[in-house]
């Protein structure tokens, strides 16, 4: 992909469908997952050339070891199958539901109003009052 910034708004659009497998893949992981079986889910429309394979491979292990150096993940202790820790769920979660949120209720969480009335003032301003 050419890396000028005419292509940056496809460039943004492959990344965002990247990150969206990724965090599905992730959050679909409730028990140990065998590293084949993640790479199949990361990786569904690569070819099955030996070559393509050794760098799939190689994908998946620096990602898996990103994911454990941040303690996200932990490796079944003598088999080659990874666990998600309470603190990988809690962060999936999060990201999965904010990236499902519309931009107006985040920023009405963040200013404190209730996300489910839509847009507003926040109630702790008064408008009867003179400025």
């Amino acid at each position: 992909m050419r890396k000028g910034v005419a292509d940056m708004h496809r460039r943004a659009e492959v990344s965002r469908q990247s990150n969206d497998r990724y965090a599905d893949t992730l959050a679909s992981l409730d028990t140990s997952t065998p590293i084949g079986q993640l790479a199949a889910r990361l990786y569904p429309s690569q070819s099955a050339g030996q070559t393509e394979r050794g760098r799939i491979a190689s994908r998946v292990s620096y990602r898996l070891r990103i994911l454990r150096a941040h303690g996200l993940i932990r490796k079944s202790p003598g088999r080659r199958r990874y666990n998600m820790t309470t603190k990988g769920r809690q962060i999936v979660t999060a990201l999965l539901q904010t990236q499902h949120a519309t931009l107006q209720q985040l920023n009405a969480t963040a200013s404190g109003e209730d996300p489910t009335k839509g847009p507003g003032m926040p109630s702790n301003l008064h408008t009867d009052k003179p400025a």
